[in-house]
């Protein structure tokens, strides 16, 4: 309660358990992966960020598996019936062409990951050799991370609103709520903040992390079911 962190919100979704071919046998689709950012380079991000000068800022990117276009051969859904036109009402099992990477699809990941990664480049970013979900931008020398709908950038504070408004010429973005344009920031369920200290004499940025919230969250969870059970 109070948190501006936590919302309502609601996902339509691609039930892949009930993927059929054109004969009602079980759909096959080819085996795509991606690879996702490491916690090391997630824990590289933020030192940078503590540098002088530096900062940490966050994004959100909204639906970003449907701002990109579903690859690979045709696919037809049927929608929910609070979604039908009322000219689908007269059929007897109305479907449409899935022209986008709707979440729950198979492959859909990797379609948002090659689209995400295309845009990046257009804005000035390059992936880094070896450091999957990595970004880097040489004449600004910004450093960005992306866990599929999360973005974090890190690097010299005068030159991130020019660059998340590239980006966001070519992906749709949300400040995250309760971000403050501090550094201080949630990335998937902790909280990072940076906070100056006095070492030997001289005064260096710090960064604590705090899993609380998220624990709290989960205990919390699993309480509710183990009640449900008993």
């Amino acid at each position: 309660v109070g948190d501006p962190r936590r919302y309502f919100k609601y996902r339509v979704v691609f039930q892949g358990n009930r993927v059929k071919d054109q004969d009602g046998a079980a759909a096959l689709f080819h085996d795509l992966a991606s690879t996702p950012i490491t916690l090391e380079s997630m824990r590289c991000a933020d030192t940078y960020g503590a540098f002088p000068g530096h900062s940490i800022q966050t994004r959100d990117v909204e639906q970003a598996y449907i701002q990109a276009d579903l690859k690979g051969p045709p696919v037809y859904v049927v929608l929910p019936q609070e979604l039908w036109t009322e000219g689908m009402h007269k059929m007897r099992c109305p479907v449409v062409r899935l022209q986008r990477a709707l979440y729950g699809h198979k492959n859909s990941g990797v379609y948002w990951a090659d689209y995400c990664r295309e845009q990046l480049e257009q804005a000035h970013f390059k992936e880094i050799e070896g450091h999957p979900s990595v970004f880097w931008d040489d004449e600004r020398k910004l450093l960005l991370t992306v866990y599929v709908d999360d973005m974090k950038l890190s690097g010299p504070e005068k030159h991130m609103a020019e660059a998340w408004a590239q980006i966001s010429n070519k992906i749709k973005l949300a400040i995250p709520k309760g971000e403050t344009g501090t550094g201080d920031h949630t990335f998937l369920g902790c909280t990072v903040k940076l906070f100056p200290k006095t070492v030997r004499g001289k005064t260096v940025n710090c960064i604590s992390y705090d899993m609380s919230a998220s624990m709290r969250k989960s205990i919390a969870k699993y309480e509710q079911s183990v009640f449900k059970a008993t």
